[in-house]
């Protein structure tokens, strides 16, 4: 009965997708790409948080640009996160700490996502200025820090999956992960961002 109405709708959207990337700027991402996105965006399904490639990044931000390899380690560790709450959940790791977990991750891509944006479009405003320069550089420290959080996170849930929880000092040490994660994620998102006032660019799924 939806079918011949489905079709019809998947038509238009390839049409419209074609005439506006016509006019896409060097980087944009791939029609399929593009589709994808607009298709789960359709179905309701929210990736806002889902970390940007590093094919993304690394053809949109300068080599010379220190930020792009904080970057790309961040959003790694971010698709890292994914599989080790996968595994945690697999093993019955209790619910209020997965919660927790989940949470966090959710709140890290969305940051992530935003500043790799950000900078992306940054980098597309021609030579650095020393304001830009600063910028960039307060941006980096923050995001290193929230890197290192997510990685002291990511290594203690890892280990309770081998061990379990076997006793308090498992849960402290989880407890400590958390608040610096969280305290990480507070100080990238009260930064100064970068590239204020430019548009949102288009990305992948």
């Amino acid at each position: 009965m939806y079918g011949p109405l489905l079709i019809l709708l998947l038509v238009i959207l390839i049409v419209v997708l074609v005439s506006r990337m016509q006019d896409a700027p060097p980087g944009s991402p791939s029609l399929w790409s593009s589709l994808w996105s607009s298709f789960r965006s359709s179905l309701g399904d929210d990736d806002a948080h889902w970390p940007r490639s590093r094919e993304y990044i690394t053809a949109n931000i300068p080599r010379s640009w220190p930020i792009r390899t904080v970057l790309v380690m961040a959003n790694e560790e971010l698709r890292a996160m994914h599989q080790t709450l996968a595994s945690a959940r697999a093993v019955n790791v209790p619910d209020h700490i997965i919660r927790s977990y989940d949470e966090n991750m959710k709140q890290a891509g969305r940051l992530l996502n935003r500043n790799s944006d950000r900078i992306v479009q940054a980098a597309r405003t021609g030579p650095v200025s020393p304001q830009l320069e600063e910028a960039l550089n307060r941006k980096q420290q923050s995001l290193q820090r929230l890197l290192d959080a997510l990685q002291t996170a990511r290594g203690s849930l890892a280990a309770v999956i081998v061990t379990g929880l076997e006793d308090q000092r498992d849960l402290d040490r989880l407890a400590r992960s958390l608040q610096a994660w969280s305290e990480a994620l507070g100080d990238v998102s009260t930064t100064d961002p970068v590239g204020a006032g430019l548009p949102p660019t288009v990305h992948e799924a």
